[in-house]
Formats: C-alpha cells, sequence, structure tokens
C-alpha cells in the first residue's frame, strides 16, 4: 500500500460544539457545520489494490459463480464496477459474477427489477422465483394496516 499522501478535494464536514451553537455563532454551513479540507493518509493495514471498484471480496475468494443475462440498460452498472460481460446477439449482456452467499445473490437479482435474469445455478434461480412472487403477492391488493384495514 502507497504511503503517500493524498489530498482530498471534497469538503469534510466536522460538527460545532453544542457550546458554540448555544452562544447563537453562525455557520454559512447548513446544520452548524464548518468545512474543511484534510489531506489523507491511507491506512496500511487497507489494501484495496487487488479488489474490483464495487466489489465486496477479491475474486479468488468467490465460493460461487452466477450467471446473469443483462438488459443494455445495465452495460454502465456492469463497465462501472469492472464486470466482464458478453454482448449477446439480441443486445443483452451475459456476464459471470461471483458471490459467497447465496440469499445474496437471489437479492442482488431481484433488485434488477427485471433488467437481469438469472440463468444459473438452478437453486439460485428458484429462489429468485419464490422471493419474485411474494412481492407480485404482496402487491396485488391495496395496502392493508396490521389490523387488516384498508389504508
Amino acid at each position: 500500500a502507497s504511503t503517500r499522501a493524498i489530498t482530498i478535494l471534497a469538503l469534510v464536514w466536522r460538527a460545532k460544539s453544542g457550546r458554540e451553537t448555544a452562544r447563537g455563532s453562525r455557520s454559512t454551513s447548513p446544520c452548524g457545520l464548518e468545512a474543511e479540507t484534510e489531506p489523507f493518509l491511507p491506512r496500511p493495514e487497507v489494501d484495496l489494490t487487488s479488489r474490483l471498484a464495487g466489489a465486496a471480496f477479491p475474486e479468488a475468494e468467490a465460493v460461487s459463480w452466477a450467471s446473469l443475462r443483462f438488459s443494455p440498460r445495465w452495460r454502465s452498472y456492469l463497465e462501472d464496477r469492472a464486470i466482464p460481460y458478453e454482448a449477446l446477439p439480441d443486445g443483452e449482456l451475459r456476464a459471470n459474477m461471483p458471490y459467497l452467499d447465496e440469499r445474496w445473490m437471489i437479492r442482488e437479482v431481484v433488485r434488477f427489477l427485471g433488467g437481469a435474469v438469472l440463468e444459473s445455478p438452478a437453486t439460485a434461480r428458484e429462489g429468485v422465483r419464490v422471493l419474485s412472487a411474494s412481492l407480485a403477492r404482496a402487491y396485488t391488493q391495496p395496502p392493508t394496516s396490521a389490523h387488516g384495514e384498508h389504508l
């Protein structure tokens, strides 16, 4: 890991003490906060060089792999996360994604709201079907309160 200082260009907000606020001091920043810039020194115990942007773990640690088909609108999502994909003749994109927990992969696929289809593994595909059916049932009736009254 690099030990060189990196200057953060973004502002770091630091709260003012309650005593200063009580005296009526004015601040041009929201919520009584002051902006300041600070140099950033990477922590030597944290090495992100082996990770892809946005990856929860290095690919070498993956327990399982899932094959997904994405609609073309998700191309930038895959590219931003450096997930390799193959463009298919119909315009869709096929990607293999690593995962450690099948429950996570099921939720990950469902969050694309139909923009991604899990091709394999079959057990995770069945989990996506069950979760999606549960969501669909929850939205087929008008919302009700905990007591069963329509909202």
